[in-house]
C-alpha cells in the first residue's frame, strides 16, 4: 500500500472536483480588469473574513493559493497570509508547475514575471490544467 500523502496546507490530496474548483476560481480572479500582475505575489491585504470588493491584483501563484484557501482547503498561514510553502504546494498539487516546466519554465513564477507573458498567456495556462483534468476519465 501506497504511503498517504502529507501536505503541510492542504491536509490531503485534494479530489479531481477540487482541484477543477481551485483552478476555475484562480481564473476568474486574475481575469477580472487589473486582477493580474507580475513581480508580486499579491497586492493589498487578505484578510480572515474572506474576499473584499477590493480584491487585490495577483500573481497566477498568489490567485491559485488565494483560491484554495478561499475554498476552505488550506490551513495554517496558507489561509491568511503569504507563504512560499503554502503556494508551492498548491501550485504542485493542481500541476500548474508541471505545465509551467513542459513550457519550459523552472516553476510559475518564472512563467508569470517573464516580461513576454501577458495575462491571456496566464489565463490559457489554467486553461489548459482545466481541459487536461476534464479529459481524464
Amino acid at each position: 500500500m501506497a504511503p498517504k500523502e502529507q501536505f503541510a496546507y492542504l491536509g490531503k490530496a485534494l479530489t479531481k472536483p477540487q482541484k477543477l474548483k481551485v483552478l476555475k476560481r484562480t481564473r476568474e480572479l486574475l481575469e477580472r480588469p487589473g486582477g493580474w500582475v507580475q513581480g508580486t505575489f499579491w497586492t493589498g491585504k487578505y484578510t480572515k473574513q474572506g474576499l473584499r470588493e477590493d480584491i487585490p491584483k495577483m500573481c497566477l501563484a498568489g490567485a491559485a493559493q488565494w483560491a484554495a484557501g478561499e475554498l476552505g482547503y488550506l490551513s495554517g498561514s496558507g489561509i491568511t497570509q503569504y507563504d512560499r510553502l503554502a503556494t508551492t504546494e498548491v501550485a504542485d498539487h493542481i500541476s500548474l508547475r508541471d505545465l509551467a516546466r513542459e513550457k519550459g519554465f523552472e516553476g510559475v513564477p518564472e512563467f508569470n514575471d517573464r516580461s513576454r507573458t501577458r495575462k491571456k498567456d496566464v489565463l490559457a495556462l489554467i486553461d489548459e490544467r482545466i481541459a487536461q483534468l476534464q479529459a481524464k476519465a
